[in-house]
């Protein structure tokens, strides 16, 4: 399938180019930079509703069968690649899992063999279909001398952001449940979920029901047991509270078993952000799939995917198959007539039209009766690391630093979400590794992510040389992912207030065409001699033939402008020319934004409980400023000062102000005690009057008023000139 031309290799490599340059630049003026040509992986992207690209199921032989893995493109059904994967002699059956083990973004295959064969369980690269490296590629989850075969689940338990393998124990070893950690292979768990007495094996799945950050486990009898299926929190092994706890997925009387399906990825089956848990009846009953809802623990959806007259057991997984944003069903046979399998739309229920719709991977003759065994899920893209920095560089002991780093879509398509969390050690210990804290990333524009995290006295880690770095958190979208090494001394000189110190007010200046990131040197070049960028195409422009301040900077003129596409009234976007730096506030949400121009605005989160008109006390800055903002209710005011002596008063958002009032400058005091200050407005809000007072006795005042007749020469405001 070819690439969009959007996403081809060329234009990702202008668009990082210039991102790492918007990034990293220091000082005024176009960064240096260097085109290289490097391999890059053609990547193609939905154009639909779908969540995730590039959806794949892997088909287990069952039993009496030769012991195959296939490996499908759901989105074509082409065949990706056939494994042999234990002895050609064993014919009990090969269980599947599924999770991305290489962190490359592409879903690897976990197999256990079913019974008859020891408990030898492997992990197979999801693109070459070889074996993994470590000690994950081949162990064994129970006792070797153990064959009554395994069932599998993959997903991160213990919440490092690498998937685990859930490994349970099939008849004649009781219901014994192991976990095995994904990154180093080490036992993290060990219990059986049902009596110990019972000896008709269980099933599992995976996935984070609870949102968490750690997958819950579900746990299903097998043959010979009822249809109850239980779920249990991984930071107790309790059972997780609510309908999901503990349940019947079919009738009690029934003593087939049951089988289980759960993504964390691919799992959402309503759409509603939380994975959801499909469960397939065992042998004996007609063949029946019921999908729960993950987050209430309702039924979304009963059916019957091979007909009301099928009674050899469904086998179940969960994928985005088809483009729209419901995960669908992948349902198996059970071992009588050939091996099938059919996949079913989340959004309607319907089987998925040829040739995605159904599979007959083992054939149709002699041979291919035993059943199938399923997993699926998608192909989570693979962000790439913005390189991590810490400033001041290099630190002096003992003193404030920030730590930096971000991460962006290779694709095109979005932000990342997450999670930094930053680590360092000494130069060639890491054994030593500290944790300097963790961060929610900020969009920083276009698909880029970033983030940086205060040291505070940094951490009085003892003079030397450093290595830090970062560890991204993955999302529903992209996979976790860990940040080059980047050297860094402690010891040499070093400033001792970190860029956040500088006051908002008094120069420090966040573009506002994309979120600012702490500390100026690191914002983009917004002005006339490097104006657009190749990553997003905006144009920012600072002009200076009109510069004044006649009335002291916050009534000064300027003009500015940006072509920026997403602008609307009363965003934090700058769109045309806008004549006049007077800043006025935005409000979001629980969030003020402080805007000085076109392309300038400082950003403020609001702290504990808003009044009924939805204003804050007080109002944190979101990123490392130290300027203050409160909210006056006497007098319906907002204040914001800096550490230079400057405080500024912006009228409130009550609603019965005039619209092009809310939120704008009502006064500037600065350290010297001048007082500019709106005296008068006209029914629009527009100031008519502005007067400046002398801070010292015997200074004259000034005052600037509007003539009725000629409108045009009020003071500068907010509203683009076209």
């Amino acid at each position: 399938m070819p690439v969009p031309a959007a996403y081809s290799r060329f234009a990702r490599l202008l668009a990082l180019r210039d991102r790492l340059a918007d990034l990293f630049a220091r000082r005024p003026g176009a960064p240096s930079a260097r085109l290289t040509a490097e391999a890059l992986e053609d990547r193609v992207v939905p154009d639909g509703g779908r969540p995730l690209p590039l959806p794949v199921i892997y088909a287990g032989a069952g039993e009496g069968m030769a012991p195959v893995v296939k490996a499908y493109d759901a989105e074509t059904s082409d065949l990706n690649f056939t494994r042999t994967v234990y002895e050609s002699t064993f014919t009990g059956g090969v269980r599947v899992a599924v999770g991305d083990f290489t962190l490359d973004g592409y879903p690897d295959v976990v197999v256990a063999p079913g019974p008859g064969g020891g408990p030898r369980v492997r992990v197979l690269d999801g693109k070459t279909g070889d074996e993994i490296g470590g000690p994950l590629g081949s162990f064994w989850a129970f006792d070797s001398a153990f064959t009554g075969g395994v069932h599998v689940a993959a997903a991160d338990v213990d919440g490092d952001y690498v998937p685990d393998v859930v490994a349970a124990a099939g008849p004649g070893g009781g219901p014994h449940l192991r976990v095995f950690s994904g990154a180093t292979g080490a036992e993290i768990a060990s219990f059986y979920p049902y009596d110990p007495d019972f000896d008709g094996g269980i099933t599992v799945a995976a996935a984070d029901l609870t949102g968490d950050g750690k997958a819950e486990v579900a746990v299903g009898a097998g043959a010979g047991g009822g249809p109850r299926v239980r779920v249990y929190d991984p930071t107790t092994w309790d059972e997780v509270a609510g309908p999901l706890g503990s349940f019947f997925a079919f009738d009690p009387a029934f003593g087939g078993g049951v089988y289980l399906g759960a993504d964390a990825l691919a799992g959402d089956y309503d759409a509603d952000g939380t994975p959801d848990l499909a469960v397939g009846s065992g042998p004996g009953m007609a063949g029946t799939v019921t999908v729960l809802s993950g987050a209430t623990g309702g039924v979304l959806r009963t059916f019957q995917p091979f007909g009301s007259e099928y009674e050899d057991g469904v086998r179940v997984a969960l994928c985005y198959a088809d483009d729209d944003e419901y995960a669908d069903v992948v349902a198996g046979t059970g071992p009588g007539g050939a091996a099938t399998i059919r996949v079913f739309s989340g959004a309607t229920g319907l089987q998925l039209p040829d040739p995605t719709g159904e599979y007959q991977p083992f054939g149709t003759g002699a041979g291919s009766e035993g059943g199938v065994f399923v997993a699926a899920s998608n192909d989570p893209t693979v962000p790439e690391p913005i390189y991590p920095i810490v400033f001041p560089s290099p630190v002096a002991p003992g003193v404030t630093f920030l730590a930096f780093g971000g991460v962006y879509d290779p694709t095109g398509v979005r932000a990342p979400t997450g999670t930094l969390t930053f680590y360092a050690f000494p130069l060639g210990s890491p054994g030593s590794t500290v944790s300097l804290g963790s961060v929610a990333l900020h969009g920083i524009g276009g698909v880029s992510s970033a983030a940086a995290v205060r040291v505070r006295n940094g951490l009085n880690l003892p003079a030397g040389s450093y290595t830090v770095y970062f560890v991204y958190s993955g999302d529903a979208y992209f996979t976790a992912r860990t940040s080059p090494m980047h050297g860094q001394s402690i010891g040499g000189v070093g400033s001792a207030t970190a860029p956040g110190d500088t006051s908002c007010l008094t120069g420090l200046l966040n573009n506002i065409l994309q979120d600012p990131i702490p500390g100026s040197f690191w914002n983009p070049d917004a002005y006339t001699k490097n104006p657009v960028r190749y990553a997003d195409g905006v144009a920012v422009i600072a002009a200076t033939d009109l510069e004044s301040d006649g009335f002291g900077r916050p009534w000064g003129q300027a003009r500015t402008w940006s072509n920026n596409p997403a602008y609307s009234a009363g965003s934090d976007l700058g769109n045309g020319w806008v004549s006049g730096t007077q800043p006025h506030l935005v409000r979001s949400g629980s969030s003020l934004v402080l805007l000085s121009s076109a392309v300038t605005a400082h950003y403020y989160d609001g702290q504990g409980t808003p009044d009924g008109d939805g204003n804050y006390a007080t109002y944190a800055p979101r990123f490392t400023d130290t300027t203050a903002v409160t909210y006056d209710a006497t007098n319906d005011e907002f204040v914001v000062a800096d550490a230079g002596g400057n405080v500024l008063r912006f009228y409130d958002f009550g609603s019965g102000r005039p619209a092009d009032e809310r939120g704008s400058l009502k006064s500037h005091a600065d350290a010297a005690g001048n007082l500019t200050a709106v005296v008068s407005a006209n029914s629009d809000g527009q100031p008519t009057e502005v007067r400046r007072s002398a801070g010292r006795p015997g200074r004259a005042g000034r005052r600037w008023t509007s003539p009725t007749s000629t409108p045009t020469s009020r003071p500068p405001t907010r509203s683009p000139v076209r």
